[in-house]
């Protein structure tokens, strides 16, 4: 089990991430912070769509049901 989460899960990209989000449809992200991988000044990288994927490490979302 855990074999398949370190495969799967953890090599999602946001893109995929929030795919399952909206096909989902029972919940809805409340609040989602986009971390960078070692060093905080790369923070701003995560705010722009076309560059996100490359300087994120974490995504952390807090979801509420439907």
């Amino acid at each position: 089990m855990m074999a398949d989460y370190r495969s799967e899960n953890n090599r999602i990209d946001i893109r995929g991430y929030r795919k399952i989000i909206r096909l989902a449809g029972t919940v809805v992200v409340e609040k989602e912070e986009l971390i960078p991988p070692k060093f905080e000044f790369l923070r701003p990288f995560t705010r722009y769509p076309w560059i996100r994927e490359y300087f994120t490490g974490t995504v952390v979302s807090f979801l509420r049901k439907k």
